[in-house]
């Protein structure tokens, strides 16, 4: 998402997006934003962290501040 995505820092998130909308943590972290066009739809983006991701066949472990993984949720403004 504009150049922020799974590999970068959770650092390089927060300067480039700021302070995010909520932050849920637990087995896996969580930190998403929202954002709302002129026309009423809405728009989450959820950056996530794991401690081990699935490659192929076996779990490996990640480095800590990394994303691991990105969401993107659209809801239109009915």
């Amino acid at each position: 998402v504009d150049d922020i995505g799974v590999g970068n820092t959770f650092n390089e998130m927060y300067e480039k997006f700021g302070k995010p909308s909520f932050i849920e943590q637990g087995q896996i972290i969580v930190i998403n934003y929202t954002f709302a066009d002129n026309i009423g739809n809405s728009y989450y983006v959820a950056f996530t962290h794991s401690n081990k991701i699935l490659v192929g066949d076996e779990y490996k472990k990640t480095k800590p501040n990394v994303i691991t993984g990105v969401n993107f949720y659209f809801k239109e403004n009915m």
